[in-house]
Order: C-alpha cells, then sequence, then structure tokens
C-alpha cells in the first residue's frame, strides 16, 4: 500500500473487557461508557486528521478499513456522530450489523446490544469477586486477572453505548449513518474458519451424524429448513455443507442486506474474496480452507500470519491479484 503512495496508519486500541465493557454502576458515573476501544479509535482518528498533513498525507481524503471485528469498528464509526469528518470512505471486509434473527445467540458475539452487555459485565464483575462497591471492586482487579477470567464475557462493540447511541443496524436501514462512500465484502468460505479451528482443537472432523446437531445449534427451529437446502450430499464433507450454510446465514446474506440499504443513501461496492487456492496461515484440517475468514489479508499485507501461524509467499497469479486489490 505504501509503495502505492497511500500513507498508511495502523492504530493500537483496548480489546476485551478493557475495551468493550458496559457495567451500569460505572455506566451511570457520568462519562463516556462502553465502546472504550472504539473511542480509542476516534481518538486516534482525531489525531490523523490535525497530524497527517506532516507525513505527506490528506487530511480531506482518509479511508477507515478493518476485517471481520475490525469491520465492525467500521460500521460502529459509520455511525458514531463523533466521528463525523474524520473519514471520507469506508472499507468493510468480513463485517455486519444486524443479529440475523436465524441465528443463536453467540455468547461473545462481535455486537451486542447495551442490555445484553450490561448483563453480562454483571456475571463478570460476580465471578471477579466484586459483589461490593463494584465499580471501585473492578478499578482494582490485576489487569492479568481480568484477561484470565474475561473469556466468557466479552461482548464486543456494544449497540446504543457510546460513541454509538443507536444500534448499528437502525442506523443503517434509516441512512442517519455518516455518508461516505463504502466497499462492502466477504469471502466465499467464511466458515470453514471458524470450523477448522475447532476440529485442530478437538482433533476431531465433524461427522454426518453430527451434522443436524450442529445445525440446530446455529439456526434453532430453522435447521431442518436449512438442512433442506444444504444437505451434506452436495458437498464434499459435513464440514463444507454446515460452513456454507453458516457462511450464507452469518456473512453473505448480510453483506447483500446491507448493500441494498446502504445503497439507498451512498455509492456501495460490493465484493466476494473467492480464490479457492488462497494459501492458509493454520494447519490444515480434513477439509479444504477454500476462501476462508482472514484469507484476504494476506493479499493486503504480505506475508500475513495471523498472529502465530505460518507465512507463505504468493504465487505469481496471486501477486497479481494482491496488486489489484490494493489499487
Amino acid at each position: 500500500m505504501v509503495d502505492g503512495g497511500v500513507v498508511l496508519v495502523s492504530i493500537n486500541y483496548r480489546i476485551g473487557l478493557l475495551g468493550f465493557f458496559a457495567q451500569p454502576e460505572i455506566n451511570a458515573e457520568g462519562h463516556a461508557f462502553g465502546n472504550y476501544g472504539l473511542l480509542d479509535q476516534q481518538f486516534a482518528l482525531q489525531w490523523v486528521h490535525k497530524n497527517i498533513a506532516a507525513f505527506g498525507g490528506d487530511p480531506d481524503n482518509i479511508t477507515i478499513f478493518g476485517e471481520s471485528a475490525g469491520a465492525i469498528s467500521v460500521y460502529g464509526h459509520l455511525a458514531a456522530p463523533g466521528s463525523s469528518g474524520l473519514f471520507h470512505k469506508a472499507i468493510l471486509e468480513s463485517g455486519f450489523t444486524d443479529y440475523a434473527k436465524s441465528i443463536r445467540a453467540n455468547p461473545r458475539s462481535v455486537i451486542t446490544p447495551l442490555a445484553d452487555a450490561e448483563q453480562l459485565a454483571d456475571k463478570f464483575a460476580v465471578a471477579a469477586g466484586c459483589n461490593k462497591d463494584v465499580p471501585t471492586c473492578l478499578r482494582q482487579l490485576p489487569v492479568q486477572k481480568i484477561i484470565d477470567q474475561q473469556m466468557p464475557f466479552i461482548s464486543g462493540l456494544i449497540d446504543g453505548a457510546p460513541p454509538v447511541p443507536e444500534p448499528l443496524d437502525s442506523v443503517i436501514r434509516n441512512g442517519t449513518f455518516n455518508r461516505v462512500p463504502i466497499i462492502n465484502g466477504t469471502n466465499h468460505d467464511e466458515w470453514r474458519w471458524p470450523l477448522a479451528r475447532t476440529e485442530l482443537r478437538t482433533g476431531k472432523p465433524l461427522t454426518t451424524e453430527q451434522y443436524p446437531i450442529e445445525l440446530g445449534n446455529f439456526f434453532g427451529d430453522l435447521a431442518p429448513k436449512v438442512a433442506d437446502e444444504y444437505t451434506p450430499a452436495q458437498f464434499r464433507s459435513p464440514s463444507e455443507a454446515l460452513a456454507a450454510a453458516e457462511t450464507d446465514a452469518y456473512f453473505s446474506c448480510a453483506a447483500l442486506r446491507n448493500d441494498a440499504r446502504l445503497a439507498n443513501y451512498v455509492p456501495v461496492y460490493g465484493y466476494e474474496f473467492n480464490d479457492a487456492n488462497a494459501p492458509m496461515y493454520m494447519p490444515t484440517p480434513s477439509f479444504p480452507y477454500g476462501a476462508a475468514h482472514t484469507a484476504e489479508l494476506q493479499f493486503l499485507f504480505p506475508m500475513f500470519q495471523g498472529g502465530s501461524g505460518v507465512s507463505h509467499p504468493l504465487t505469481p497469479e496471486e501477486s497479481a491479484l494482491s496488486a489489484m486489490m490494493v489499487r
């Protein structure tokens, strides 16, 4: 990206409970609360707006982009009144805003309504032993204890908490977002990534017998209808069948819905990343990754390795695709 003349800024922001936490007594103290990580990003955008000219950048031509939870953050800035004017274009990779009511609640969702986030925060307080003067007790917890115990209580971006006063889905539907041109897209095989992580952790591939059970866990009462549309016989394995159904429900259909809603107000460019042979930084499970979640990142950031994985050089054909995507 830098070789192409872009002035690129990456930022750090608080994550987990340190970044997204909405305990009711703390919320009532009269300060901004909840989406601390998003407030960090907003502060960074303010810094960029004020200072980027000194680095050769244009404060009137700022593009924000993110993938997965990063795309949810971009949606957050689209919805945040305080982010108005701090960016002029937005790119969303593998993100969504609606809760897809056909999907059962994920206890570690990347988007959580404020009321649910407050319940999670109260449960964390109890688990951490904070039963009296909860705000003081929580603030005195060692950071490592918070990190060690946070996983079941993580909420992700909190709908209805500063700086996002209204639910993201409503903002997109009503057009009350920061109106800038948008690129929005997903990967063809998104859900193969979490299924691969599960299989690699357990060492057990999904079986045909388990397939309807997993559909039920994901789709609830709609599982039989989904099973009729996504039968294992259509795919090379039950894992690929489940990944197809969950990808469509969680990512593809959500992206198409938002494309249509956003396009009522701003220019929208949709894409699907569909390199079935894209290299993957994680070990290979019993099924191919295809164009799985995060697979496109190595085409934007050379030798991306997903934190602790193994990076792979791109082939000449992949390098050509990478150049196109960066451009």
